[in-house]
């Protein structure tokens, strides 16, 4: 597979989206939004992927939206109507990642903002370097972003600062928030990146699935209603191979082998 402004490539089960614009920060043009959704479409079908990891090329994660592309597709619209305007963005990113049945990485360095943001927040792991920035920094622009995500993650009142004020903060500051797995040093983050990817890819990822679905749409539901989908969840997964292999490595008191299926 050939792409232009991602790089992606499959090793040992794990399979790397690397954003490729590195002069303009990795900035998000719809293109490139294009060539994102078909890695993770190729990453979603090949079933010796169980692991992806999602990185910036260069200095940064992923700046946004490349404001130039939005400003272009801006221009030809009438005033009377923008209210119906609604661009081809990440949001539908955001849905692949969190809907993708399998462990998805962030490594974070350099700046993760706006649609950046939120991509790193879409995923299961973020892994950031010690001096990588964060912000939904939307409303400088004068724009609306994080409004699904952040509260879920954050709380409402600290999500709400986060969208209203559109500060960058520092990744202790996001550790403390609660979004963020661990923070490395710049010269770790590949490694560390890698221990959490080969772990994830040697688990059971058909039950990672399975348990992805049910943590995202139980919080949509009542008690009960989670608590039976919680049970749907665990009968589906006791139907896997990987519980099989699951069960007799512990009778066996060795390591389970899983498949993945």
């Amino acid at each position: 597979m050939e792409f232009q402004h991602i790089k992606y490539h499959k090793s040992a089960s794990v399979a790397t989206i690397i954003l490729n614009r590195p002069k303009r920060l990795n900035a998000l043009i719809h293109a490139m939004i294009r060539e994102m959704h078909e890695a993770l479409r190729d990453a979603s079908e090949d079933d010796g992927v169980r692991a992806v990891v999602l990185k910036g090329e260069g200095r940064a994660f992923c700046s946004g939206d490349d404001m130039t592309e939005m400003v272009d597709h801006l221009r030809p619209l009438p005033m009377q109507g923008r209210e119906d305007f609604r661009p081809e963005g990440y949001h539908s990113l955001v849905i692949a990642l969190r809907e993708l049945r399998k462990p998805v990485i962030a490594a974070v360095q350099g700046y993760a903002l706006g649609a950046g943001f939120e991509l790193a927040l879409a995923s299961d792991f973020i892994i950031a370097e010690e001096n990588a920035k964060f912000g939904m920094v939307l409303m400088t622009r004068g724009m609306v972003g994080g409004t699904y995500l952040l509260p879920r993650l954050v709380g409402l009142h600290r999500a709400t600062e986060l969208i209203l004020l559109g500060e960058m903060f520092d990744a202790r500051r996001a550790e403390a928030l609660g979004f963020i797995h661990k923070i490395v040093s710049a010269d770790k983050l590949e490694e560390e990146t890698g221990h959490l990817a080969a772990r994830l890819a040697e688990g059971p990822t058909a039950a990672i699935g399975i348990a992805k679905t049910a943590i995202h749409r139980g919080l949509s539901m009542s008690l009960r209603e989670g608590m039976e989908y919680q049970g749907l969840a665990l009968s589906l997964s006791i139907m896997t191979d990987d519980f099989r292999e699951g069960v007799l490595a512990f009778v066996e008191k060795r390591k389970p082998n899983y498949s993945g299926n």
